[in-house]
This record gives structure tokens, sequence and C-alpha cells, in this order.
């Protein structure tokens, strides 16, 4: 780009000095082809494209020679071919007849200007007489109410072609965080870049979808931008690393939908839900209802369904990983529109072979029914699930410890919907009890057993911490060096199998060495970690 400015500095000086001369140019391969290219007011590429494009313009070889027939044309500062102002208003035009043809000037009214939209660029009456009009939507800012809004309708009118669109999205402007509008004098303009380059473009423009209405004003704050990322890109990027680490072709090529766990169930028809819903927002065009929803869904994927179906997909359950690969490739497919960037990155990540080359090629997806029964169930165990873990800290006793028991109020469902509530509430047993007071009641009569048990789980969260502290990925193996007396010493050889599962270890030393301490209740353990 450097080389092809000075060289088309110097063709536009001396065109401007030997006016009507055959100028002779001794030069290299190199200024000699962006010459050509200039003289055409090609842009980068383009000038890339005339090499590559060995019919039209070849490098020149030494000593040869070629004939450039240069003429001024109006160019931007890059020399490339621009006909708005200034430029076009250097350069005259010469009509059919031989006038010269000049830009006027002078402009009856800009709004008209730009309320003729529809039928200049079209040139009609004289040309394209069949309009696509009215337009279905169009989308400007707030101050256009009175601007381009109206006179698009007021020249159509004139014009004999009524109304000029059907729907029209009116956005509000950005203040800032106390609502003022942004101003150098106040000091209180944010920078876009600075912005962009810390939370992505993506971010940005699923904060303005999801703040409010789009023809609200926005405060910006920051901080809601900051949530926004984590709640949205944060929890998803990192739905998509666990299924990397577990990914494989077989499942990417099954059915989720014949599945019959209640998981992938509730998930598959959560994901016909914002289908649907995406569907006839956007149809009608609104944007906060999609944008939310599609919110409250990763949110769903990735504290719900995800973290119950870790295990299912460590030990390679087909449906598992079948479901999760179906509903990230369709949550890029809903994404594309509001946040185009990432719905292609993880698209990429994830297409076979025979997919569309880029998600905004592939079709949208199709609207399933709805089973409301799925959704109601287990929205019924994540009400209990919440009720049961606000008992558990009214009580004061943390979720690792086993209960005995949970009753519950009018309940009626059954089969894995309990192994789920016994599992979130870590209760052994479940009881159906009408005569209790409120929705359930928690056993807080903990035995023996279930402390013992309770501290083994304790156990496992510490070294858990440790190998996340260490930095060690999934599939590193360790060997566990632990000191601790006679009753430690029986927790570890009771769980033993279930702990080396569950860390991640192949073998369990017991020791007199010293590592790092790790306090249980009145119990001591001293564990070290050895990959």
């Amino acid at each position: 780009m450097d080389v092809k400015n000075r060289v088309m500095s110097f063709m536009y000086e001396i065109e401007k000095k030997y006016s009507n001369k055959n100028i002779l140019i001794i030069t290299h391969g190199g200024p000699a082809w962006l010459t050509f290219a200039g003289a055409k007011g090609y842009t980068a590429n383009e000038s890339l494209e005339m090499i590559r494009d060995k019919e039209d313009f070849h490098y020149m070889d030494n000593c040869e020679f070629a004939v450039l027939d240069f003429v001024p044309l109006p160019h931007n500062e890059n020399y490339e071919l621009d006909f708005h102002k200034p430029y076009i208003d250097e350069i005259t035009l010469v009509s059919e007849d031989g006038e010269d043809m000049k830009r006027v000037k002078e402009v009856m009214d800009v709004w008209f200007d730009s309320g003729a939209m529809p039928f200049a660029q079209n040139h009609y009456p004289f040309e394209n007489k069949d309009l696509a009009y009215p337009a279905d939507f169009i989308c400007e800012a707030i101050d256009q109410t009175r601007g381009w809004f109206y006179t698009l309708h007021a020249i159509g009118v004139l014009m004999g072609k009524g109304k000029a669109y059907k729907n029209v999205i009116c956005l509000g402007h950005i203040l800032d965080g106390n609502g003022k509008k942004m101003s150098k004098s106040l000091g209180n303009i944010v920078d876009p870049e600075i912005m962009i380059n810390k939370y992505g473009v993506d971010t940005l423009r699923l904060w303005m979808y999801s703040v409010n209405q789009p023809g609200e004003s926005k405060n910006f704050d920051e901080k809601t931008v900051a949530l926004l990322h984590q709640q949205v890109f944060g929890l998803l990027y990192n739905v998509l690393a666990f299924y990397e680490l577990y990914r494989d072709d077989e499942s990417e090529n099954s059915n989720p939908t014949v599945s019959s766990n209640v998981l992938d169930q509730w998930i598959l028809t959560r994901l016909d839900e914002l289908v649907v819903s995406s569907t006839t927002n956007l149809d009608n065009y609104k944007l906060l209802e999609p944008v939310r929803a599609l919110r409250d869904f990763v949110d769903d994927l990735s504290t719900w369904y995800l973290r119950r179906s870790r295990d299912r997909i460590k030990n390679g359950d087909i449906y598992a990983k079948a479901t999760l690969y179906f509903v990230l490739k369709t949550i890029t497919k809903i994404m594309a529109p509001f946040a185009p960037f990432t719905a292609e990155d993880i698209w990429q990540k994830l297409k076979k072979q025979n997919d569309e080359s880029s998600v905004h090629l592939s079709n949208w997806p199709e609207l399933n029914e709805i089973n409301n029964n799925v959704i109601n169930e287990m929205k019924t165990v994540r009400q209990i699930v919440t009720a049961g873990l606000e008992a558990r800290q009214k009580a004061g006793i943390k979720v690792r410890q086993p209960l005995g028991k949970l009753k519950i109020k009018n309940y009626t469902l059954k089969g894995e919907y309990n192994e789920i509530l016994k599992d979130e509430l870590n209760v052994k047993d479940i009881v159906v009890d009408d005569s209790i007071e409120n929705l359930l009641e928690i056993d807080t009569h903990i035995t023996l057993e279930l402390r013992t048990e309770g501290n083994y789980r304790e156990l496992v969260r510490a070294i858990q911490d440790m190998r996340k502290k260490q930095g060690l990925s999934p599939n590193d193996v360790i060997v566990l060096e632990i000191q601790t007396g006679i009753e430690g010493q029986e927790i570890i050889s009771l769980f033993k199998d279930e702990l080396l599962k569950t860390v991640g270890a192949k073998e369990i030393k017991l020791v007199e060495n010293q590592g790092q301490e790790v306090k249980i209740e009145e119990l001591l353990f001293s564990v070290n970690i050895v990959l």
C-alpha cells in the first residue's frame, strides 16, 4: 500500500504537469504493477487479485514495456476509486453529448434526499419500475423519528407508493452510567475501542440487546457488561471446553432424541422452547426477549444440565455426549443474529465434513412441539432442590454432609427425578408426607455412618482443590501420599475405590512425610499429590 500510494502520487503529479503528453516511465516490476492497479482505482485486495489473474495482467519481465492510458479518477487517500464527496468534486465528467458534468452542490433538503433513497438508488422511474417496496424492515436511532422515518413515508405517498416500510426498530441513545449524555466536556465518554478490546464486539452487541427494549436509552455500566460476558460467553465456552475433552465421532453421529434419560429429554425440550420463542420474537422484530431467553438457557445448560451430566459424559455415555453436541450446534444458529463472531467460532470448532462451511449459511433450527410435562416436572424438582438447600442452610448443615431422610409434601414424581433430588440434596431416602407443614422437611439427625461419609466428601473436596491449585487437568493421573490418624485411615480404607476414581488417582500411600495440612472437624490429614 505504501508503494502504491507513492507511485500514484507521482502519477497524478506528472499528469497535472505534463497533461496530454506521452510520458516514458522506467521502473521496477512492483511499482509498475501497482501503477496499473492504482490507475484503475483498485483496493489492496483487488490489486492482489490483479496479479493472481494471469489473463488480464502479469508481472512485467525485465525490459518489457506496456502502454498505460492514464485518466485521473476520484479517489481517497489510498488512491482507491471513491465517488463520495469530496473526491467526486475534483473530477469533471463528460456526458454522451460531450458536455462537462459536475455535481450540483446545492441540495433542496437533506431530509428529502434521505427520504428519496428507495427511489433514487434504483433510478426510479426511469429504470427499475418494479421496486421492492415497501421495505420489510428499517432501523435507525430515535433522532430519526422526525427525519428519515417521516420523509420515507412522505415521499412514498407523494410518489403514489404509500407507506415506505412495514416494520421499524427505533434505537435509543447510549448514556453514561448515571443516565447523562456522554460529552467530552463532562469527561464521561466511554471509548468503544477499549470496551471492544476488553470484552469483544459480540459482548457489547448482546449487552445492547439484553439491557432493555431497543427504543429505550441505555445507561452504560461496565459492570453489567462484564456480568453478561460471564453469564453467556464465559459459561458457554466452559461448556464447549468440557465437551471437547471427551469428544468422539460416534456420539456426534448419534440421535440424541432417543435418549431415555430425563436430563437429556429436559435440555432438548428447553432447546425446543428456546427455538420456538426466538423464532416467534424475531419474526416480530423483538430483540430483548430472545436474548434474555438465550442467556437463561445457557445458564440452565451449564449450571444444571452439564453439572448433573459430567459423570455420564466422563464415563462415555453416548446419549449424554450426543445431546450436548446437538445442543451446542443448535445454540450457534440461534446466537448467529446476535453474536455472529462467537457463533461462527463455535460452529467452526464443532462442524462436521458435511455441514455448511459457516453457521451463517446453515438453516435456522426446525420448530418442534414442546413437551410441557418434562419442563414442569424438572421445574418442580429444581424448586424442591432450592427449598432443600435453604433448609440445610438454616440448619447449618453443609451439602457435603449426607442426611438420612427428606420429607416432601404433595410429591408425585418418581424414578430418575428422585435420584436427582437425592444427589442434589445429598439425602439417602425420600418420603412423601402430606402431613408436614411446609413443602419439605430434612432429617437433621446425623448418625456416625453419615458423619463418616460427610468427612470423606470433605476430604475429596480438599484434594480436588489441591489439584486445581496445581493446575492439573482431568486427565492427569496422580498418586496420593497421606499421613493421618487411625480414624482418618478408616475413612480412606472404607472409601478407597471411590476416592481413587473421583480424584483421578492410581494409588494411595499412607506415609509419614508431611504434605499439605487438611483439617476436617477433629480429623487431621496431611496430603501430598505426586504426578
